[in-house]
Parts: C-alpha cells; sequence; structure tokens
C-alpha cells in the first residue's frame, strides 16, 4: 500500500475516533441532565394528620366514644341596679353596682377571670322652703357618700324639671370635705319644679336624686 495513502486512512480513522468520544461525552451529559430534572420535579405529599381526643378512650362494646371538646368560658355581665328608678320629693336613688362585662375568648386551662364592681353610693337632696313666693331665693343640699362615708371633691349636677316638662341643666357645683353640696335657686313662673342632683360616678358607682318645690 503506497505511504501517502495509509497516512490518509489512518487520518481519517482517528477524526472519526475523537468525533465518537465526543458524541458519546453529549449523549452522557444529556442523559444526567433528563435524570437530574426528573428527580428535582418529584414531590412527595403527606396528607396532614388530625389527632381527635375521646373523653372515653376504653369505650364498652357498641358504646360510642365522643371526642373531647375545649369549652370557652362565656362572658360574664353584671348589670346596674338602682333602688329608685323615678325618685320623688326627698328621695335619694342608690345604685349598687355599676356594668361590668368581662369577656376571655380564648382561656388557658384553668385560667380565671375576674370581675370588680364600683363601691355604691347614695346622694340625697333636700331644700329649706318646698313653697317658695316668686322669685324668693332658697336653697337645695345634700350629701355624696359610701356607705356612711362622706365623699369629697366630687362633681355633682342640678338639673331642673319646669311645669311645662322640660328638662335643663342649671348647676354644677363640688362636694366639700362633709361631702355635702349646695345649690341656691330662684324661679320667677307659677307652678311645680322638680330639681335633680346627679353624681355620674368615677371609682365609686353613679346616684342621684330629686325633691320638688311648689311656685305659687
Amino acid at each position: 500500500m503506497p505511504r501517502e495513502y495509509k497516512l490518509n486512512v489512518q487520518g481519517w480513522e482517528k477524526m472519526y475516533a475523537e468525533k465518537r468520544v465526543v458524541i458519546v461525552v453529549a449523549v452522557v451529559f444529556v442523559v444526567c441532565a433528563l435524570l437530574f430534572c426528573n428527580a428535582n420535579a418529584v414531590v412527595e405529599a403527606k396528607p396532614a394528620s388530625t389527632t381527635l381526643a375521646a373523653t372515653n378512650p376504653s369505650p364498652a362494646v357498641n358504646r360510642n366514644a365522643t371526642p373531647a371538646v375545649e369549652a370557652k368560658p362565656a362572658s360574664t355581665t353584671l348589670m346596674a341596679t338602682t333602688s329608685n328608678s323615678s325618685p320623688a320629693a326627698k328621695q335619694s336613688s342608690t345604685v349598687s353596682n355599676l356594668t361590668t362585662t368581662t369577656s376571655n375568648s380564648s382561656p388557658a386551662a384553668k385560667q380565671s377571670s375576674t370581675v370588680s364592681t364600683l363601691t355604691p353610693t347614695t346622694i340625697t337632696i333636700s331644700t329649706n322652703n318646698t313653697t317658695p313666693a316668686l322669685n324668693q331665693s332658697f336653697t337645695l343640699s345634700g350629701t355624696l357618700k359610701a356607705g356612711t362615708t362622706p365623699i369629697s371633691g366630687k362633681s355633682i349636677t342640678l338639673k331642673r324639671v319646669d311645669p311645662s316638662g322640660n328638662w335643663s341643666t342649671v348647676g354644677t357645683t363640688t362636694t366639700d370635705t362633709n361631702g355635702t353640696y349646695t345649690f341656691t335657686r330662684s324661679e320667677s313662673a307659677q307652678g311645680t319644679y322638680t330639681y335633680y342632683v346627679y353624681f355620674y360616678g368615677d371609682t365609686y358607682a353613679p346616684s342621684n336624686a330629686g325633691v320638688s318645690v311648689l311656685y305659687s
């Protein structure tokens, strides 16, 4: 065989061998890439689990077992009460409690809720003249107490109902060290006037009282 022909054949064989190696490497790379993508695409789905606690873990035959249910305490409400909703002349009205609501929607085990009530108060009112003449001054006075203890420094509001039934606020004052207050009034028209005093409450429960005066 001529030398030049033999060299050409060897060159072609070497070139084909190199190409085969490149093709094999490319195929292996593609196969590995496909396997890697498929491995990442697989996601194992696990169902969520639910646990129920039975009130009777070992029931008798044909006896139902009831899942335990967490009980939440209901809201607690204390309603305000008054001893006299429409006080007449020289009568007092006492509010014994103030409406207080507590709610605990998500209590922990054995957690307790405490409801506090306000200290009840009593207010009185009286006049030094129940039948004054027109334009004659008279006084309205009384005492604010918690039980038998006078309450000082509390704001007292005076309201009036005229003979036509119209309401109006006619004064405010503050109780002194003895828990007493005083208003001075006079009217220019005949008829019966009713005066109410109000303590609206703070750390103490509110209270009110009323008295009537006849102008003739």
